[in-house]
């Protein structure tokens, strides 16, 4: 969610918002790689500070469900028999 949120600083790089909040001195595609950097590491900082809980992941193996191997599938043609 904290990339998410600062996903919403690229509204900056756009023309009108960006001279409204003084930001002149930089343009739109600075403005678009910076916000892409911060979402980033929030991102990273984020998965960091807050990891997926362990009751989640017990309450799956708990559910006595069992993953099986997907079957192989072939697009081959069979073999054709010949006839005598």
């Amino acid at each position: 969610y904290l990339a998410l949120i600062a996903g919403i600083g690229a509204v900056a790089g756009l023309g009108p918002v960006n001279q409204a909040l003084g930001l002149g001195m930089y343009k739109s595609d600075e403005i678009g790689l910076a916000i892409t950097a911060l979402a980033l590491v929030l991102m990273f900082a984020g998965s960091i500070m807050f990891p997926d809980r362990l009751d989640r992941m017990d309450r799956h193996e708990r559910s006595g469900r069992v993953e099986r191997p997907a079957r192989a599938v072939s697009f081959a043609r069979p073999a054709r028999k010949e006839e005598a």
